[in-house]
């Protein structure tokens, strides 16, 4: 299909290119509700580049001639990618990627607006959240979802607490279930913890009862780790957390270390780990940690591993019991989600701007008008 021209565009921001979303809007609420529509993966790659732009606010034609400036190659890396043409910083690694999704909401909390042929078990007006890691053309007002990943929420369960807690949430929840099964009485570390996911991890690693020991990189981000339940927090920034943790534990190493920090703390990490113990690295802030010797976890006999939550919820059923564990402790008063900024849509350069920059704690939502 063809690309809306600019006197059709609303706002600044992305759908999929998928001729039923584009007729299914046009028709109901016309053709000034479509924003502008890209599309993803090899055909896709320069117009992607091209929304950057966009969304960095840059005019029409400045995002246009900002594509002639990028040579076609799909598996160039996003960071090269803006610095080259823009010099605009996003908090992405440095790794290639062959599907370049650039106005990607990590959650959406939506209602229902229409349904696909042979869809059971939702209804036009259900209020759902959805998260994949990234939802292509998230940053809209109309998306399409999988059926089966849809997430029913509790009348309770404001849009803005699910936007919060669906992806980190889940993350958490597999974190301290699965990835190890935190038990009464354990020790377990907790790196960033003033992060989304640090700051539910730890709230949940108390209610299963465990001592927590939380890091994090300024006196603002120790206060929020502290006030999400940590029993101790130490600056790594001013001191070495791996002794100090070690001094605050009595000398005893830790159950599980929960590190989404990678390369500056992975060697630490690895120190604290008790034997028979488990590190979990589900992230690397700070870079990839460099490939490892598997002789090293000989010492202690320790456990690593290096999940990812797709693998968490691969069934609805899955996906269904931990939403429903998670909203009973929002809903019990075991989680507290914390949301740190709102921008309408229309703000999104804002926000990008904003997050590269860290300067927003909590999480960080766009909203839409829905009158």
């Amino acid at each position: 299909p063809e690309r809306v021209s600019p006197p059709d565009i609303d706002v600044d921001f992305c759908y999929n290119r998928r001729p039923e979303v584009i007729d299914y809007v046009r028709k109901k609420y016309g053709a000034r509700s479509v924003a502008q529509i890209i599309t993803f993966g090899t055909l896709g790659a320069k117009m992607a580049i091209r929304d950057v732009g966009r969304v960095m606010g840059l005019s029409y034609g400045e995002a246009d001639r900002l594509t002639k400036m990028i040579p076609f190659d799909p598996k160039m890396t996003l960071k090269k990618a803006l610095a080259e043409s823009a010099d605009f910083k996003r908090a992405y690694d440095e790794e290639e990627i062959t599907r370049t999704v650039i106005d990607s909401a990590l959650t959406l909390a939506i209602a229902v607006d229409a349904l696909g042929a042979g869809v059971s078990g939702l209804q036009v007006g259900d209020r759902v959240s959805y998260s994949e890691d990234a939802v292509p053309g998230g940053y809209a007002e109309f998306v399409v979802i999988p059926a089966a990943s849809a997430i029913v929420l509790p009348p309770d369960i404001t849009f803005a607490t699910a936007c919060a807690l669906t992806l980190q949430g889940l993350t958490a929840h597999y974190l301290a279930t699965s990835s190890y099964a935190i038990q009464p009485g354990d020790w377990v570390l907790v790196h960033a913890g003033a992060g989304g996911v640090g700051r539910l991890l730890i709230q949940l690693a108390k209610s299963h009862g465990a001592t927590v020991v939380a890091t994090a990189g300024s006196p603002e981000k120790i206060a929020l780790a502290l006030s999400g339940g940590a029993d101790h927090a130490i600056d790594y920034t001013q001191t070495d957390f791996a002794a100090e943790a070690l001094r605050i534990a009595g000398g005893k190493n830790f159950a599980a270390v929960y590190d989404s920090v990678g390369k500056d703390t992975f060697d630490g990490s690895m120190s604290l780990v008790r034997p028979r113990g488990t590190l979990v690295l589900y992230g690397a802030s700070s870079g990839a940690v460099p490939p490892l010797d598997p002789i090293r976890l000989m010492a202690g006999s320790i456990f690593l591993t290096r999940p990812t939550l797709a693998d968490f919820i691969r069934t609805p059923d899955e996906l269904a019991t931990r939403s429903q564990q998670l909203f009973a402790a929002v809903q019990g008063g075991t989680l507290d989600v914390r949301v740190g900024a709102t921008y309408p849509l229309a703000q999104a350069a804002q926000a990008q701007i904003d997050l590269a920059a860290r300067k927003t704690t909590g999480k960080v939502l766009l909203t839409i008008e829905t009158g």
